[in-house]
């Protein structure tokens, strides 16, 4: 945090390409990669201007990058209400969708539910605690994945109804 706390480890894992679709596993202060690497496949995309390592890292992935997890902590992050990251979660994870839709054409469920969950906190002011938070995320869900998806496919509705029915929504890690 800003005073020097350490509120997480930062969830680095072993290198998967579907993995990494679902979740942004590579902390990029330690990221390390060769200049053929840029040369290969391009530099950062400056018109991302959140998720630009993140579709770095999935642009050389999907164009056959081998990558090595070090279970070594080399870096690390600082997180507080002013830096980029969470200073726009909103935006950051907008950003991010429309990333995706453009590099697969799709976005994956878990993004869709991590944007609903910051639209209902951040925009609608919504507590995770009370009584409307959960239709508000099933809502903003089902528009988020027609926004990017075009469609609300049987993965988003069965997540919905599988909420609906318990009463509550537990927001994903990470979001």
């Amino acid at each position: 945090d800003e005073h020097d706390g350490v509120i997480e480890a930062y969830p680095v894992e072993p290198f998967d390409f579907e993995r990494l679709k679902e979740v942004c596993f590579i902390c990029q202060p330690a990221a390390f990669f060769r200049r053929r690497a840029v040369e290969s496949w391009g530099p950062l995309n400056p018109a991302l201007q959140f998720s630009l390592d993140y579709e770095f890292w999935l642009r050389l992935a999907k164009n056959g990058a081998v990558f090595v997890h070090t279970p070594k902590v080399l870096a690390g992050s600082r997180f507080y209400p002013e830096t980029k990251t969470l200073g726009a979660v909103l935006k950051v994870h907008a950003d991010i969708n429309d990333m995706l839709a453009e590099t697969f054409g799709r976005v994956p469920d878990r993004w869709i539910f991590n944007y609903a969950h910051a639209l209902a906190r951040e925009k609608w002011r919504l507590s995770g605690k009370g009584p409307v938070f959960t239709p508000a995320v099933c809502l903003a869900a089902c528009g988020a994945s027609l926004r990017w998806n075009r469609t609300i496919p049987g993965s988003v509705w069965r997540t919905i109804l599988s909420w609906l029915s318990r009463g509550f929504v537990k927001p994903p890690k990470g979001a």
